[in-house]
């Protein structure tokens, strides 16, 4: 992430929309593989260090890390790296805009370079340490941008693909309902983030369960567990996810479960929120 060095630049800011309720049972499914990479991946190292001994999940961790590598001689600071993984994300979003299947293909490949230089950047900027305020809400902003752009991006391109233009096209409305989804998700956490620094009483805010949590815990609430499954699928490898799907061209499914998930996350963040608030 750009120069705020977080996996997620603003604790409780993740502005991309969820890839949908399969997230949670794929979480579920997957949560004993993914507590003994954590185990693995982290004993014995620190935070804030690039490692060999990495966890396996995220996927595109292990993409970045040469990346990383290339770029740190470079004279590129973090927050241009971050600029870059934005015009390659604006750039994904134009290309799905055109409902053409190849052009989806490549959307799916820039998606993914940006999500490597959107891993760069933290890196470099850990490694550096010039890690800066400013540098996480350019990254946390970036964030929200990319993604709202893409899934009007998404829906768009699917409506044109399908004959369907216009107002009256149900997939363009599936790509608005979740690009404001993840809008309202992006100004809630920006509000609980304020929130969280001038409360006298510390807040617990759901999507803070840990600065880079990669597996859920036992002890984690049934809410907590939800918002966690929406948050690891749909930033950390949404970018593959979606190339995968475009291959085959099923990218028209993140539509109606980025449109339920987006909403549903930001609810249950509120939830959760309601349920911490003290008088």
């Amino acid at each position: 992430m750009a120069g705020g060095c977080g996996d997620m630049a603003l604790a409780g800011v993740d502005a991309r929309p969820s890839a949908g309720l399969c997230a949670w049972i794929f979480t579920v499914w997957s949560k004993g593989v993914w507590s003994q990479a954590w185990n693995k991946g982290m004993s014995g190292t620190g935070q804030g260090h690039m490692t060999h001994n990495r966890p396996l999940f995220p996927l595109v961790r292990h993409l970045s890390a040469p990346c990383t590598r290339l770029l740190l001689p470079l004279p590129y600071g973090p927050n241009q790296i971050t600029l870059a993984a934005i015009a390659l994300g604006l750039a994904a979003a134009a290309l799905l805009g055109t409902g053409h299947r190849l052009a989806a293909v490549a959307a799916g490949l820039c998606l993914t370079a940006s999500y490597l230089l959107d891993n760069c950047d933290g890196e470099i900027a850990r490694q550096r340490g010039q890690c800066t305020p400013f540098g996480a809400a350019l990254d946390t902003f970036g964030d929200w941008l990319v993604h709202t752009a893409l899934f009007l991006g998404l829906g768009l391109g699917v409506a044109r693909a399908s004959g369907a233009t216009g107002s009256a096209s149900p997939w363009l409305w599936l790509g608005v309902a979740a690009a404001l989804g993840g809008t309202v998700n992006y100004l809630l956490g920006l509000y609980l983030d304020w929130a969280r620094t001038r409360a006298i009483t510390p807040i617990h805010h759901p999507a803070t369960i840990s600065p880079i949590l990669l597996e859920p815990t036992a002890d984690l609430t049934w809410r907590e567990l939800l918002i966690f499954a929406f948050r690891e699928l749909a930033r950390a490898d949404f970018c593959l996810l979606l190339l995968a799907l475009t291959l085959f061209d099923l990218h028209w499914l993140l539509l109606p479960a980025a449109a339920v998930g987006a909403q549903a996350y930001w609810l249950l963040q509120l939830s959760a929120k309601a349920r911490s608030f003290h008088v």
